[in-house]
């Protein structure tokens, strides 16, 4: 089993996959390899439903927790290079920590005041530097590693 992250459109999608399923063989046949284990996907129904079938037929495993992702999640925002508007939007509605900012989905973040698409654009690019995206569901196991924002029980 391998870890491969793929990039169709706008989505990247985190998977442990089989290198010997005919399904991930077709798909890096396809794509461009634009990094170790991450592929880049033609947008195109053949291989949205290659990865469909891989993603809701496939075999199911639980990806052990990567200390570097659990490292990365654990990150302050504040520490992350932002322009001031995107930090003062985020630590004014109570985000400091990187795990609570990938949870979000660009709707909930343009919906703070004063956060327009420029600042969006530039917390997507900062994610992608750091291998993550915004509307990520964190698993459990990787939560209970990862500091609680102050004033949460």
């Amino acid at each position: 089993m391998m870890y491969v992250r793929f990039h169709i459109g706008e989505h990247k999608i985190p998977m442990l996959v089989d290198p010997k399923n005919s399904d991930v063989a077709l798909l890096y046949a396809r794509g461009d390899e634009i990094g170790p284990h991450v592929v880049k996907l033609p947008e195109s129904n053949e291989m949205a439903e290659t990865l469909g079938r891989l993603i809701f037929r496939g075999p199911r495993y639980k990806l052990p927790v990567d200390p570097d992702l659990v490292e990365t999640l654990m990150k302050r925002v504040d520490d992350l290079v932002l322009s001031v508007r995107s930090q003062n939007c985020l630590q004014n509605m109570g985000i400091e920590y990187v795990w609570q900012l990938v949870e979000m989905s660009s709707k909930d973040l343009l919906s703070i005041r004063d956060f327009g698409k420029k600042s969006l654009r530039e917390i997507i690019e900062i994610l992608d530097e750091m291998n993550l995206s915004l509307d990520m569901k964190i698993d459990e196991d990787i939560k209970r590693l990862i500091p609680k924002p102050h004033g949460s029980t």
